[in-house]
């Protein structure tokens, strides 16, 4: 009796010491794979002190400090879909999936008057594909609305962004509480991003400040992507402005132009809603949010990131596998991608993937070659 006693204790204490292991090993490969910091980065430290810290951690969180991460996908593209999931993962981070709409399932009657084609044949030709785009993107709004969401964002399936990303957005969330509130009049926030703003421009393809507007500036930002690797249009003229080129700026932002990434509070999607389904007004989804942030239409608020924290991804292979809004003419002729690219993102997280699952963090490659930054990364406001 007395051994068989003994032989339990040393079964549980056996059981014990690999559940103990176990739980050690989750939490070393959570801390080697998730939240990686600036810090790794050589010459740059993360500038975060303990006090900021402890007021931005909800930016860490799997939602990024939004009430929920969404992508939108179409549901054949299950490539697309698995490597947003795999990119998401490592960056410690959570998507749930908006259903892309196919644009000749949405009825006329549901298109704002000045968008519906006089000719079906027209629609099917021109004007599909955006009418899906267009329709998924409202359904991201009538999301936060229909849960009641603080906030949200949303990304496209293709989009791409930094290893260092959740260390970027503590710095764009400061940012964006100082654009949207420069006399700092509040003091308790339900949103590390502010409480006064209606959409958060951070991943696009051109911008612009609007006229005397605050600015936050994040300054020898090693993530920053050089001039000569910039791929977006309309872009703000920060050398006018006085910033260097390794300068990240956050500003109120006067409009912009494509959708890789971008936020929404629940008072802005309640605006676009609005705006969107009113009987006249028609646009492609970001010349309709260019529009609103344009001309603050319902006072609509924009802030906005640039160089934007979010870019297009284009894999290695057949690059008529690329976008789902253009249209490809099945008889031409398929050119191939022998390397895989991601426009302005210097440690691409998707280009990264496997640097760091084979090798850990310490393997992380930027795509082109950038100049070594040294001392930290600074913040001020102008």
């Amino acid at each position: 009796m007395v051994e068989i006693r003994n032989g339990l204790r040393s079964y549980r204490a056996l059981l014990t010491v690999f559940a103990v292991f176990y739980l050690l090993s989750l939490w070393f490969i959570s801390q080697q794979y998730h939240v990686p910091l600036l810090a790794k980065v050589r010459g740059a430290s993360n500038a975060v002190t303990p006090e900021s810290g402890k007021v931005f951690e909800d930016v860490r969180n799997a939602t990024l400090g939004f009430g929920k991460l969404f992508v939108i996908n179409m549901k054949e593209r299950t490539d697309k879909l698995d490597a947003v999931r795999m990119a998401a993962s490592l960056t410690g981070f959570h998507v749930d999936v908006i259903e892309g709409v196919v644009g000749m399932e949405v009825s006329n009657r549901s298109i704002p008057i000045d968008g519906v084609p006089r000719k079906d044949q027209w629609r099917e030709k021109k004007f599909n594909n955006i009418v899906g785009c267009w329709r998924s993107h409202l359904n991201f709004a009538a999301q936060i609305v229909s849960e009641n969401l603080l906030s949200g964002l949303v990304m496209e399936d293709d989009a791409d962004w930094s290893v260092y990303l959740k260390d970027q957005l503590v710095h764009v969330a400061e940012g964006s509480r100082y654009v949207s509130d420069p006399s700092r009049k509040t003091t308790e926030f339900q949103s590390p991003y502010g409480e006064d703003w209606d959409m958060l421009w951070l991943g696009h393809c051109g911008s612009e400040f609007r006229d005397q507007s605050p600015h936050y500036l994040i300054e020898n930002d090693p993530t920053v992507p050089p001039p000569d690797r910039r791929t977006q249009d309309h872009a703000p003229d920060t050398n006018s402005a006085g910033y260097d080129n390794t300068t990240r700026v956050v500003y109120t932002a006067g409009g912009g132009l494509c959708t890789q990434a971008y936020a929404l509070s629940l008072r802005g999607a309640q605006k676009v809603l609005l705006h969107y389904t009113s009987p006249i007004h028609f646009a492609p989804i970001d010349l309709g949010l260019n529009s609103m942030c344009h001309e603050q239409t319902l006072g609509f608020k924009c802030i906005g990131a640039f160089p934007a924290l979010w870019g297009s991804h284009r894999p290695a292979g057949p690059t008529n596998r690329d976008s789902d809004i253009q249209r490809w003419d099945a008889n031409a002729k398929v050119t191939m991608r022998e390397k895989g690219l991601s426009w302005n993102i210097v440690h691409s997280m998707r280009l990264n993937a496997e640097n760091i699952l084979v090798h850990g963090l310490d393997a992380v490659t930027t795509q082109w070659p950038v100049p070594e930054l040294t001392g930290e990364i600074r913040t001020r406001y102008v």
